[in-house]
């Protein structure tokens, strides 16, 4: 590890933690900028030719503004970085250390993270981030090498390594699903307290924003506990323009779940849009898309019933209204208190008597 280079890697946005797991779990790190289809040569040469080889490539398929900084780090990831080398990610407020151990492959076809770029990692463990390491991991791009703070960088991993791996990043209990364009994401709960800020005048009143944002993930993380007590698999996901709030999974059923929050306001629209968005979205499983996700892990067959939830923070004032209206569409409405709606129940004990008077 002496003398060896230290590149510092984001492993996706803050909410994407589930691309972390599968690096560390699957023993590699990777490079998004999917966009670039292109293959980057394998023997790329680590010179002046090789950047301006990566940068030719990148500029036939981004926008002139983001070639420079995509270039730099497909670049550095796929001719600079060597087997040996020491890959740092920061999360919250630990550091990550890991050593490279392969070359660079391509597709995305085996990335459950969808980032198109890899390369094997020997992760070493993790250890709490020192104050004056900090400024140089807050802000830094896809792939940056690391000189000035290096040595301290090899320092840690060094303790990592030699005490076994200090403490381990905790990958998610399951692993994400990506199958063509669809990626579920097994739900975490995110914190409510989130505030916006107010934007231009004339735009939405940021209090009102913020209460409505804390009460969606209030509803959101609520309503994935009671799922998970009921010991159904619980996700989020996305697939094409689509964004799914909530997927469970079980008892022979896939429910499709869009979670709204009323107001005396907005009721009339949020309850038209969350409709639309459920039919919409109930198309993307039809037989065809439960037969790519048959083999999963999802224990989906082409014949698995898919059902659609509206659930909304109260009763709504027409709830007989809207409920008929759901119920037309083939969505059930609930809301917190009306759990028994949306989950499946256990089938009744039978009390009827046999011929021997004995009740079975």
């Amino acid at each position: 590890m002496s003398g060896s280079s230290v590149w510092l890697m984001k492993a996706g946005r803050n909410h994407e933690r589930h691309r972390f797991d599968a690096w560390v779990r699957d023993g590699y790190c990777a490079v998004g900028f999917g966009e670039v289809t292109e293959e980057i040569p394998a023997d790329l040469p680590n010179d002046s030719y090789g950047k301006a080889r990566v940068r030719a490539i990148v500029a036939r398929h981004l926008p002139a503004a983001d070639v420079t900084g995509a270039a730099g780090s497909l670049f550095n990831f796929c001719a600079r970085m060597r087997t040996g080398d020491l890959v740092v990610v920061r999360r919250d407020d630990d550091l990550h250390f890991g050593e490279v151990t392969g070359r660079p492959e391509s597709g995305a076809a085996h990335n459950e993270d969808d980032y198109a770029r890899r390369r094997g990692v020997r992760w070493l463990g993790s250890r709490p981030c020192p104050s004056e390491l900090r400024p140089s991991t807050n802000r830094h791009p896809t792939v940056q090498y690391q000189d000035r703070n290096a040595e301290a960088f090899r320092d840690l991993a060094r303790d990592c390594d030699a005490s076994g791996g200090g403490t381990k990043p905790r990958a998610a209990e399951a692993a994400p699903v990506k199958v063509g364009r669809l990626t579920l994401v097994p739900y975490t709960r995110q914190d409510a307290d989130v505030s916006v800020a107010q934007a231009a005048p004339g735009a939405a009143d940021a209090t009102k924003v913020t209460r409505a944002h804390r009460l969606h993930r209030t509803l959101l993380g609520d309503l994935a506990d009671a799922a998970v007590s009921r010991d159904l698999r619980v996700w989020t996901g996305r697939d094409k323009g689509h964004a799914y709030d909530l997927l469970w999974s079980g008892g022979g059923a896939l429910t499709l779940c869009e979670v709204k929050s009323l107001t005396e306001e907005n009721e009339t629209n949020q309850l038209r849009e969350a409709i639309g968005q459920l039919l919409d979205y109930a198309d993307d499983f039809r037989p065809k898309g439960l037969r790519r996700l048959a083999g999963a892990g999802l224990d989906l067959t082409v014949t698995t019933r898919v059902r659609r939830v509206l659930w909304v923070s109260h009763p709504p004032a027409r709830a007989k209204h809207w409920s008929r209206v759901c119920e037309g569409a083939g969505i059930t409405l609930g809301w917190p208190g009306a759990e028994a709606r949306v989950f499946p129940q256990p089938a009744p004990v039978s009390t009827a008597r046999s011929p021997s008077g004995l009740t079975r």
